[in-house]
């Protein structure tokens, strides 16, 4: 598999300069925290209108009725926030997969993807967290059970439970990791729309190429780290100086404003490469088009 992965970031960035429609997402997820935003005020009206004490410092254990409303709605939020970050990746499979197929994107593909991809998005997602938690779970378990045996095999079983777990953890992080990485392009071609059949497909090719999916991974992880290290590198001063005056605010702000615009694009950016790495590794059409051009030399006669 011949991969020319400069010539495929040199796509992604002119197919990102073609399709500006890619960010509209983020303009629907601004707005949507906004309303969030709106939420949690009404929420905090809603509760001093009641008369319930939101001070959780109190040395005093608080009312049984204020921790279950904050409960309540601290998952609500919880529930809402994890919608809109779902929602927001949904919308972009079907943009991505169609500016590195079509190279052009239009708003139908956003509003395809979000009916199409958030549900099983959320399914994917809920199964890469059971799939951590329950092993965890189960070793916490053990190491209580150890205790009530007694607190030397407590304590000693804790010790080898914790390795254990850290130990399962990592692997467990890896896989899923490098074994989903092209999991949404993946989805965006896939006739199995089937959370459980998307993850076996995503393993099986990561099993097939996984030196390609290490190459992408660095690619990305790289340019992203090197990015956002220059970012804080130019923020750094702001954080070590004691008392910022008014002028070093003024050159803060559009700073950081600037910093976040940069890492806005370079995210949209490698997300592009991401899907060309893995249309490109399937098609020999991308391959073709990323290629130079070579002169033709006419024959002489």
């Amino acid at each position: 598999m011949n991969i020319q992965y400069g010539q495929l970031l040199k796509k992604s960035w002119e197919d990102l300069k073609k399709n500006y429609i890619i960010f509209l997402p983020l303009v629907y997820g601004f707005l949507a925290f906004l309303g969030l935003g709106v939420l949690v005020v009404l929420e905090v009206i809603f509760f001093k209108v009641l008369g319930l004490n939101l001070d959780l410092k109190l040395k005093v254990m608080p009312q049984l009725s204020t921790l279950v409303f904050l409960s309540l709605a601290l998952l609500l939020d919880l529930c809402i926030l994890i919608l809109i970050s779902i929602s927001i990746s949904s919308m972009g499979i079907e943009l991505f997969t169609a500016i590195a197929k079509n190279k052009k994107a239009t708003s139908q593909d956003m509003w395809n993807g979000l009916k199409k991809y958030t549900f099983l998005s959320f399914k994917i997602g809920l199964l890469k967290c059971t799939a951590v938690i329950i092993p965890l779970l189960v070793l916490t378990i053990i190491a209580l059970l150890g205790f009530r045996v007694s607190k030397t095999v407590g304590i000693i079983g804790a010790i080898v439970v914790g390795l254990v777990a850290l130990l399962i953890f990592v692997v467990l992080s890896l896989v899923i990791t490098f074994g989903l990485f092209f999991i949404q392009p993946i989805m965006g071609v896939s006739e199995n729309l089937e959370a459980i059949k998307l993850i076996k497909e995503s393993m099986k090719y990561t099993k097939e190429h996984l030196s390609h999916v290490l190459i992408t991974w660095v690619i990305i992880f790289g340019i992203g780290l090197g990015v956002e290290g220059i970012f804080r590198i130019m923020t750094l001063p702001f954080y070590l100086i004691d008392s910022i005056s008014p002028i070093l605010i003024l050159i803060a702000i559009p700073l950081i404003f600037i910093g976040i615009f940069v890492l806005i694009v370079v995210n949209y950016w490698l997300k592009l490469f991401l899907f060309n790495s893995y249309f490109n590794s399937t098609t020999t059409t991308i391959i073709e088009e990323v290629k130079p051009k070579r002169k033709q030399v006419k024959k002489e006669k």
